[in-house]
């Protein structure tokens, strides 16, 4: 179920600090860093959201349902509801500063991005980024942020549905799902989370 989301995972706001944006040779426009020739999530400024933030799965056939959320800044919580658990969640603080571990200065540099800023000034919560694996029961990540979603999809050409029409996903917004991905991952191994979901 977890190893589903992350996986579904993988293929603006209001600081509480500085917003200064990456600068020099090795920074992209959208906020996201560029070594050799492949685009990475941005780099940590030390900022936070000033809204709500939820991802989930949207799609797939799965015995349980999953969300995260990062609320004030700097609240994290990982959300379960399956018939055999039923409801589980687990609560932790990131970190709004950067330093070794991700947190809310990650999230906010990721949403800088201007590929996701467009995105979300373009959302209808319908449109799929990338290719809809939905009608093969496989999933998209929905990013939800002041009521408003995108839709993010795998790689164009790698879709059930061969020959679909497809929108490639923006470098940023595939950024923001790597960033967001990685907190999952790494709260899924906190104390907070391991001992709910081991």
């Amino acid at each position: 179920m977890r190893s589903s989301l992350l996986g579904i995972l993988a293929g603006f706001a209001i600081a509480c600090g500085g917003t200064t944006l990456p600068t020099g040779a090795a920074v992209t426009d959208g906020g996201t860093t560029s070594e050799g020739g492949t685009t990475s999530p941005a780099t940590c400024k030390a900022s936070c959201l000033g809204g709500e933030l939820d991802w989930e799965p949207n799609g797939g056939l799965t015995s349980a349902t999953t969300s995260s959320r990062v609320s004030s800044c700097t609240t994290y919580v990982y959300e379960e509801s399956s018939d055999q658990s039923g409801d589980l969640s687990c609560t932790d603080e990131l970190s709004d500063a950067c330093g070794a571990t991700l947190g809310a200065g990650d999230i906010y540099a990721a949403m800088q991005s201007s590929d996701v800023t467009n995105a979300f000034a373009h959302a209808d919560g319908n449109t799929v980024l990338g290719a809809d694996g939905r009608p093969c029961d496989g999933a998209v990540l929905q990013v939800t942020y002041q009521g408003k979603s995108i839709l993010i999809g795998s790689d164009c050409g790698s879709g059930c549905i061969q020959g679909a029409s497809c929108t490639p996903v923006p470098a940023g917004v595939r950024a923001l799902a790597t960033t967001l991905q990685k907190i999952d991952e790494q709260e899924l191994q906190t104390p907070a989370c391991k001992g709910v979901f081991p």
